[in-house]
């Protein structure tokens, strides 16, 4: 099991286990693109996620949409290039069972 900061997620922490799973919090204000993207120089992300959202609200944006992930939704997010972002004046967690180990890296 690896234990560390995640790039681009302020102050919290991941856990990165043999299943690949983890739950990075991040804060209003926070968006892939400016937080994550200058560090792994990218505009946007390209790993596929899966996971379910534990607490708040946040969007993931594609070339042709927008979606909403919230509380207690189960989430597939695919391997294409996407932005995502915290959505109101709560904090995001969500708890990833796929991508977690290529997150930020």
């Amino acid at each position: 099991m690896k234990f560390g900061r995640c790039k681009g997620a302020g102050s919290s922490w991941c856990i990165w286990a043999g299943s690949p799973s983890a739950a990075p919090p991040t804060n209003p204000g926070w968006r892939w693109s400016e937080h994550v993207g200058p560090l792994v120089g990218a505009e946007r992300c390209t790993v596929e996620h899966v996971g379910l959202v534990l607490a708040g609200t946040a969007a993931v944006s594609f070339d042709d949409r927008i979606i909403a992930l919230r509380t207690g939704e189960l989430f597939h997010i695919p391997a294409v290039p996407h932005d995502s972002w915290v959505v109101g004046g709560e904090p995001y967690v969500s708890l990833h069972f796929l991508g977690a180990d290529h997150y930020a890296r």
